[in-house]
């Protein structure tokens, strides 16, 4: 959310909502190869544990709680649901992010999360615009990612998002 709201002020809110749409919706309302495209990726096993405990917490919105509610969150242990949800169909916060980008996602700078800050600042210099220090928000309280995970979890989410961790040039614990 710190993206959003530091890029707020150049949004047109009649045209487009700001959220986690996939780089599809931007085509269909912009000719998109004719702007600068950036987008921010995750560590994988940390964006799932971050996901789950995020979402477990009830998120932010109406959507965060159902999917909460719908994947029984506060029910299971983050062991069982790394074992056995199936990201492609599950809540957006657990999908594979490389399906968020069009075939030709090459097109996009693609920065890592984890230099978010730096990475922002690149983003402002190159669209012209003032950088600001991002305020972390939405944080979840809990210990490091790797504490979370056996050698069994840590294989299955190297499986489900196999196409993240090569793609993005991930590994666990970096």
């Amino acid at each position: 959310m710190t993206l959003i709201n530091a890029l707020e002020t150049y949004r047109d809110e009649e045209q487009f909502k700001f959220g986690h749409p996939p780089q599809s919706r931007y085509a269909d309302l912009f000719s998109i190869n004719e702007y600068y495209q950036f987008s921010f990726v995750r560590n994988p096993w940390d964006r799932l544990c971050s996901a789950f405990f995020f979402l477990r917490r009830g998120g932010i919105n109406e959507g965060d709680r159902k999917a909460c509610e719908k994947l029984n969150l506060k029910q299971i242990s983050f062991y069982d649901f790394v074992m056995n949800h199936d990201p492609y169909k599950s809540h957006l916060h657990f999908r594979p992010q490389y399906t968020f980008f069009n075939h030709d996602f090459l097109q996009v700078n693609v920065f890592k999360f984890e230099n978010l800050q730096s990475n922002f600042d690149l983003v402002c210099e190159k669209i012209n615009i003032s950088a600001i220090s991002l305020p972390h928000k939405n944080k979840t309280e809990k210990k490091h990612y790797s504490e979370y995970y056996n050698e069994d979890m840590i294989s299955a989410v190297q499986e489900k998002y196999s196409k993240d961790i090569e793609l993005f040039k991930y590994e666990f614990n970096e």
